[in-house]
């Protein structure tokens, strides 16, 4: 083999290492061409872009100085853009027929540009929009698929025996399920609150109340799912990577993450590419963003779809086994609840949702129906509070006491198990559950934030 040249990875995916087997620098993907410059043992030392560094060199294919290299594909790059508008029309031709609504934030690939007119892909989707409304993006995609990165501290992708999806150390993380992956999780939030309830201080003693009671009808701390239409889930509320060319919530639970323990995102998510982008708090609604692999934004389900690689759901299965990620997914499910409680422009009768419902029982059910159907809420309450007119005192929830807020949610919990939310009736019987047991209060004013 020459000691010099143009080296090309032969693997799926290859580790470039500070030093032989020393941390991991970066990950490339097949086809990747490099600068071989040296040796050592069985490493190649090895020029990628500004990176200098070391990989196996049973991975590379190694072009001799002086030869010209074959492209390794397409190297067309393509542009990305967000819509600013808050809805902008898809359209089968330049000021055609409509044939679809884009909403604010949604990332799309840029075609070609016809006097004014793009044409976009998202997702499996294609048309034409105005330009008036697409920001560019400083960062162009490869359109060849993506592939996962590499595991901690080995170069040996996980697997499947049979039905199970098995990690590096042998041990199942996840069942084979349609399209993917689950698992369940082994760890439920009150345990671990019931364990570390004293360490616990950026969390109220009733908010911990609250997520016990939540947690009934919730997944566990470690609980993964790449099966679905939303890619990738991971954690107690089953955060998503988003459907299609949605944004998802996912992204912002890493989000909150990667800005409390910066040092556990990179252990778990960070020096294998993966990053977040993108994301926003909108009043009234959940934090949402997207992810970036290796400084490519997964902006559709075609560049999502990468997401179902086992070896991400199995980095989600390892840090949710991590004190400090655990304390994260409470932080950031309490946080659901500011979408909501005191919302301006989510108020009844000119009073916020939490001037109506104060006890840990009725925000828990309000909770609850966020994480399953978040837009019913306001519509739900609302209809319980009008409909008892006459009943209770409704303009004025300030001189409530605890029968009033207790019909207020006996009320509620009516009109909640008509909509369209996932087993409305045995999720309250759930939560109803934790307040017989004494977990929960329904004593107006018992939810302290």
């Amino acid at each position: 083999m020459a000691e010099k040249g143009i080296g090309r990875v032969n693997a799926d995916w290859l580790n470039m290492r500070t030093s032989p087997g020393g941390e991991v620098l970066t990950v490339l993907k097949q086809g990747t061409e490099l600068q071989v410059i040296g040796r050592s043992g069985s490493w190649l030392e090895v020029q990628h872009g500004n990176e200098q560094g070391y990989v196996s060199s049973r991975y590379i294919t190694i072009q001799p100085s002086g030869q010209v290299a074959v492209p390794s594909g397409d190297a067309e790059r393509l542009r990305q853009g967000e819509v600013t508008a808050s809805s902008l029309n898809l359209r089968r031709s330049p000021n055609g027929e409509i044939v679809g609504s884009l909403v604010q934030g949604t990332l799309v690939t840029i075609l070609s540009d016809q006097e004014g007119w793009l044409e976009v892909k998202i997702d499996q989707a294609q048309g034409y929009v105005s330009g008036r409304y697409i920001k560019p993006l400083d960062r162009s995609i490869q359109p060849e698929t993506l592939t996962p990165n590499p595991l901690p501290a080995t170069d040996t992708a996980v697997s499947f025996e049979g039905e199970w999806a098995v990690g590096p150390d042998g041990q199942r993380f996840g069942k084979k399920f349609k399209k993917g992956i689950y698992s369940s999780g082994s760890t439920r939030i009150g345990a671990f609150i019931q364990q570390n309830r004293e360490a616990i201080n950026s969390v109220t003693s009733s908010q911990l109340c609250l997520l016990e009671g939540v947690s009934e009808n919730e997944g566990k701390l470690e609980a993964i799912n790449t099966w679905d239409n939303a890619f990738l889930s991971f954690g107690i509320f089953q955060w998503t990577a988003g459907v299609g060319n949605e944004a998802g919530e996912l992204p912002a639970l890493f989000d909150r993450l990667q800005q409390r323990f910066p040092e556990t995102y990179h252990k778990y998510f960070g020096q294998y590419g993966l990053e977040v982008s993108g994301v926003r708090d909108i009043d009234g609604s959940p934090g949402r963003g997207y992810f970036k692999l290796n400084g490519q934004v997964l902006g559709n389900g075609s560049d999502k779809e990468v997401l179902r690689s086992l070896v991400w759901p199995y980095l989600c299965k390892m840090a949710g086994m991590d004190d400090k990620v655990r304390l994260v997914q409470l932080e950031h499910a309490m946080a659901r609840i500011d979408c909501f409680l005191k919302v301006d422009r989510l108020r009844i009768r000119g009073h916020y949702i939490g001037d109506y419902v104060t006890s840990e029982y009725g925000v828990a059910q309000l909770l609850d129906q966020h994480v399953n159907r978040p837009a019913h809420v306001i519509s739900t309450l609302r209809e319980a509070v009008d409909s008892l007119e006459g009943q209770l005192d409704i303009d004025n929830p300030a001189n409530w006491g605890d029968a009033e807020e207790r019909k207020l949610l006996e009320t509620y919990l009516v009109f909640r198990a008509r909509t369209s939310m996932t087993d409305g009736p045995d999720r309250a019987a759930r939560i109803k559950r934790q307040l017989d047991k004494g977990v929960l209060s329904d004593r107006r004013n018992s939810y302290q934030a």
